[in-house]
Formats: structure tokens, C-alpha cells, sequence
């Protein structure tokens, strides 16, 4: 027996030389919510009043103009100087088309004194932020509340 544990003993090594070992990882990953702090929302309104002084509008003068004259060209709608006149055309029995009358637009701004006070309101808001009171190890500190969560776990 001596001669076959000596034999073994030598395959043993010689595969050992031979041998490559395989080796494989593996990973297990995962998550925890971990708080790194907490803010607080402060939102403050404020009013103050303000003076209003003149306000200024659009006031449109139409003036209906009779014309009466024998149309030569287009009848479109054009300006002169800050009137606007759109002809106002109709058909006669001889089929020529006269222009009956013309209408005249202007649009002026018109300043008009008034005085009122209005309230007026804007919101200002902080963020302030506090330390966490959880440590990272997830057990909390003496004296911090424990916060529960709004959200539904998945």
C-alpha cells in the first residue's frame, strides 16, 4: 500500500499544478431610505396699498361720410394719415358699381385723472432647513420624533 499512497500522492500534486480554480461573485443590492435632513416651508403673504393715478384707454370715432361717386379701381380699405376709411360700395342698375359712402375710423388715446388706492398682494416664502433626525445607521436621535411616511410603499 505504501507504493499506491506514494502514486496518489503525486497524481494529487500534479493536478494541483494543473488545477485552475474558477471562482464567481455574486451581488445581492438592495435600498433604504435614509434621511439626510428635512425642510421647512414658510409662505407669508403681503399687502400693501398703491395710488393710481391716470389711466389711459382707446376711444374709436366713426363718422359715416356720403360719397356718392362712380367707383374707379378697387374699393379697399385704406389709411390717410391716422384715418382709417373703408368704402361702403353698392351695385346701381346700370351694373357699375358706385361708392355709396365711406367710413371714417380714428382711434385716439384718451388720459383720464383718477384717483384711487388699490391693494396689492405678493407672497414671499423661506426654506429653511433642519438636521436630520435620523443617524445613518437609521436609529434616531434622543428626543427627534419619529417621522411617518404619506407615501405607499412598493
Amino acid at each position: 500500500m505504501a507504493k499506491t499512497e506514494a502514486r496518489s500522492s503525486r497524481r494529487d500534486i500534479a493536478d494541483a499544478k494543473h488545477r485552475i480554480p474558477v471562482v464567481r461573485e455574486e451581488l445581492s443590492v438592495g435600498k433604504r431610505k435614509v434621511e439626510t435632513g428635512r425642510v421647512r416651508v414658510k409662505k407669508t403673504v403681503r399687502e400693501h396699498e398703491e395710488h393710481i393715478g391716470d389711466l389711459v384707454h382707446e376711444e374709436v370715432d366713426v363718422q359715416r361720410v356720403a360719397v356718392d361717386r362712380a367707383l374707379e379701381g378697387s374699393a379697399k380699405p385704406r389709411y390717410e394719415g391716422d384715418v382709417l376709411v373703408i368704402p361702403v360700395v353698392e351695385e346701381v342698375l346700370v351694373k357699375q358699381l358706385r361708392v355709396k359712402e365711406e367710413l371714417r375710423i380714428r382711434s385716439r388715446s384718451v388720459r383720464s385723472p383718477r384717483n384711487e388706492r388699490v391693494v396689492l398682494r405678493s407672497e414671499e416664502v423661506i426654506v429653511e432647513r433642519i438636521k436630520p433626525s435620523k443617524k445613518i445607521d437609521g436609529s434616531t436621535e434622543p428626543g427627534a420624533v419619529p417621522r411617518r411616511s404619506t407615501h405607499p410603499r412598493r
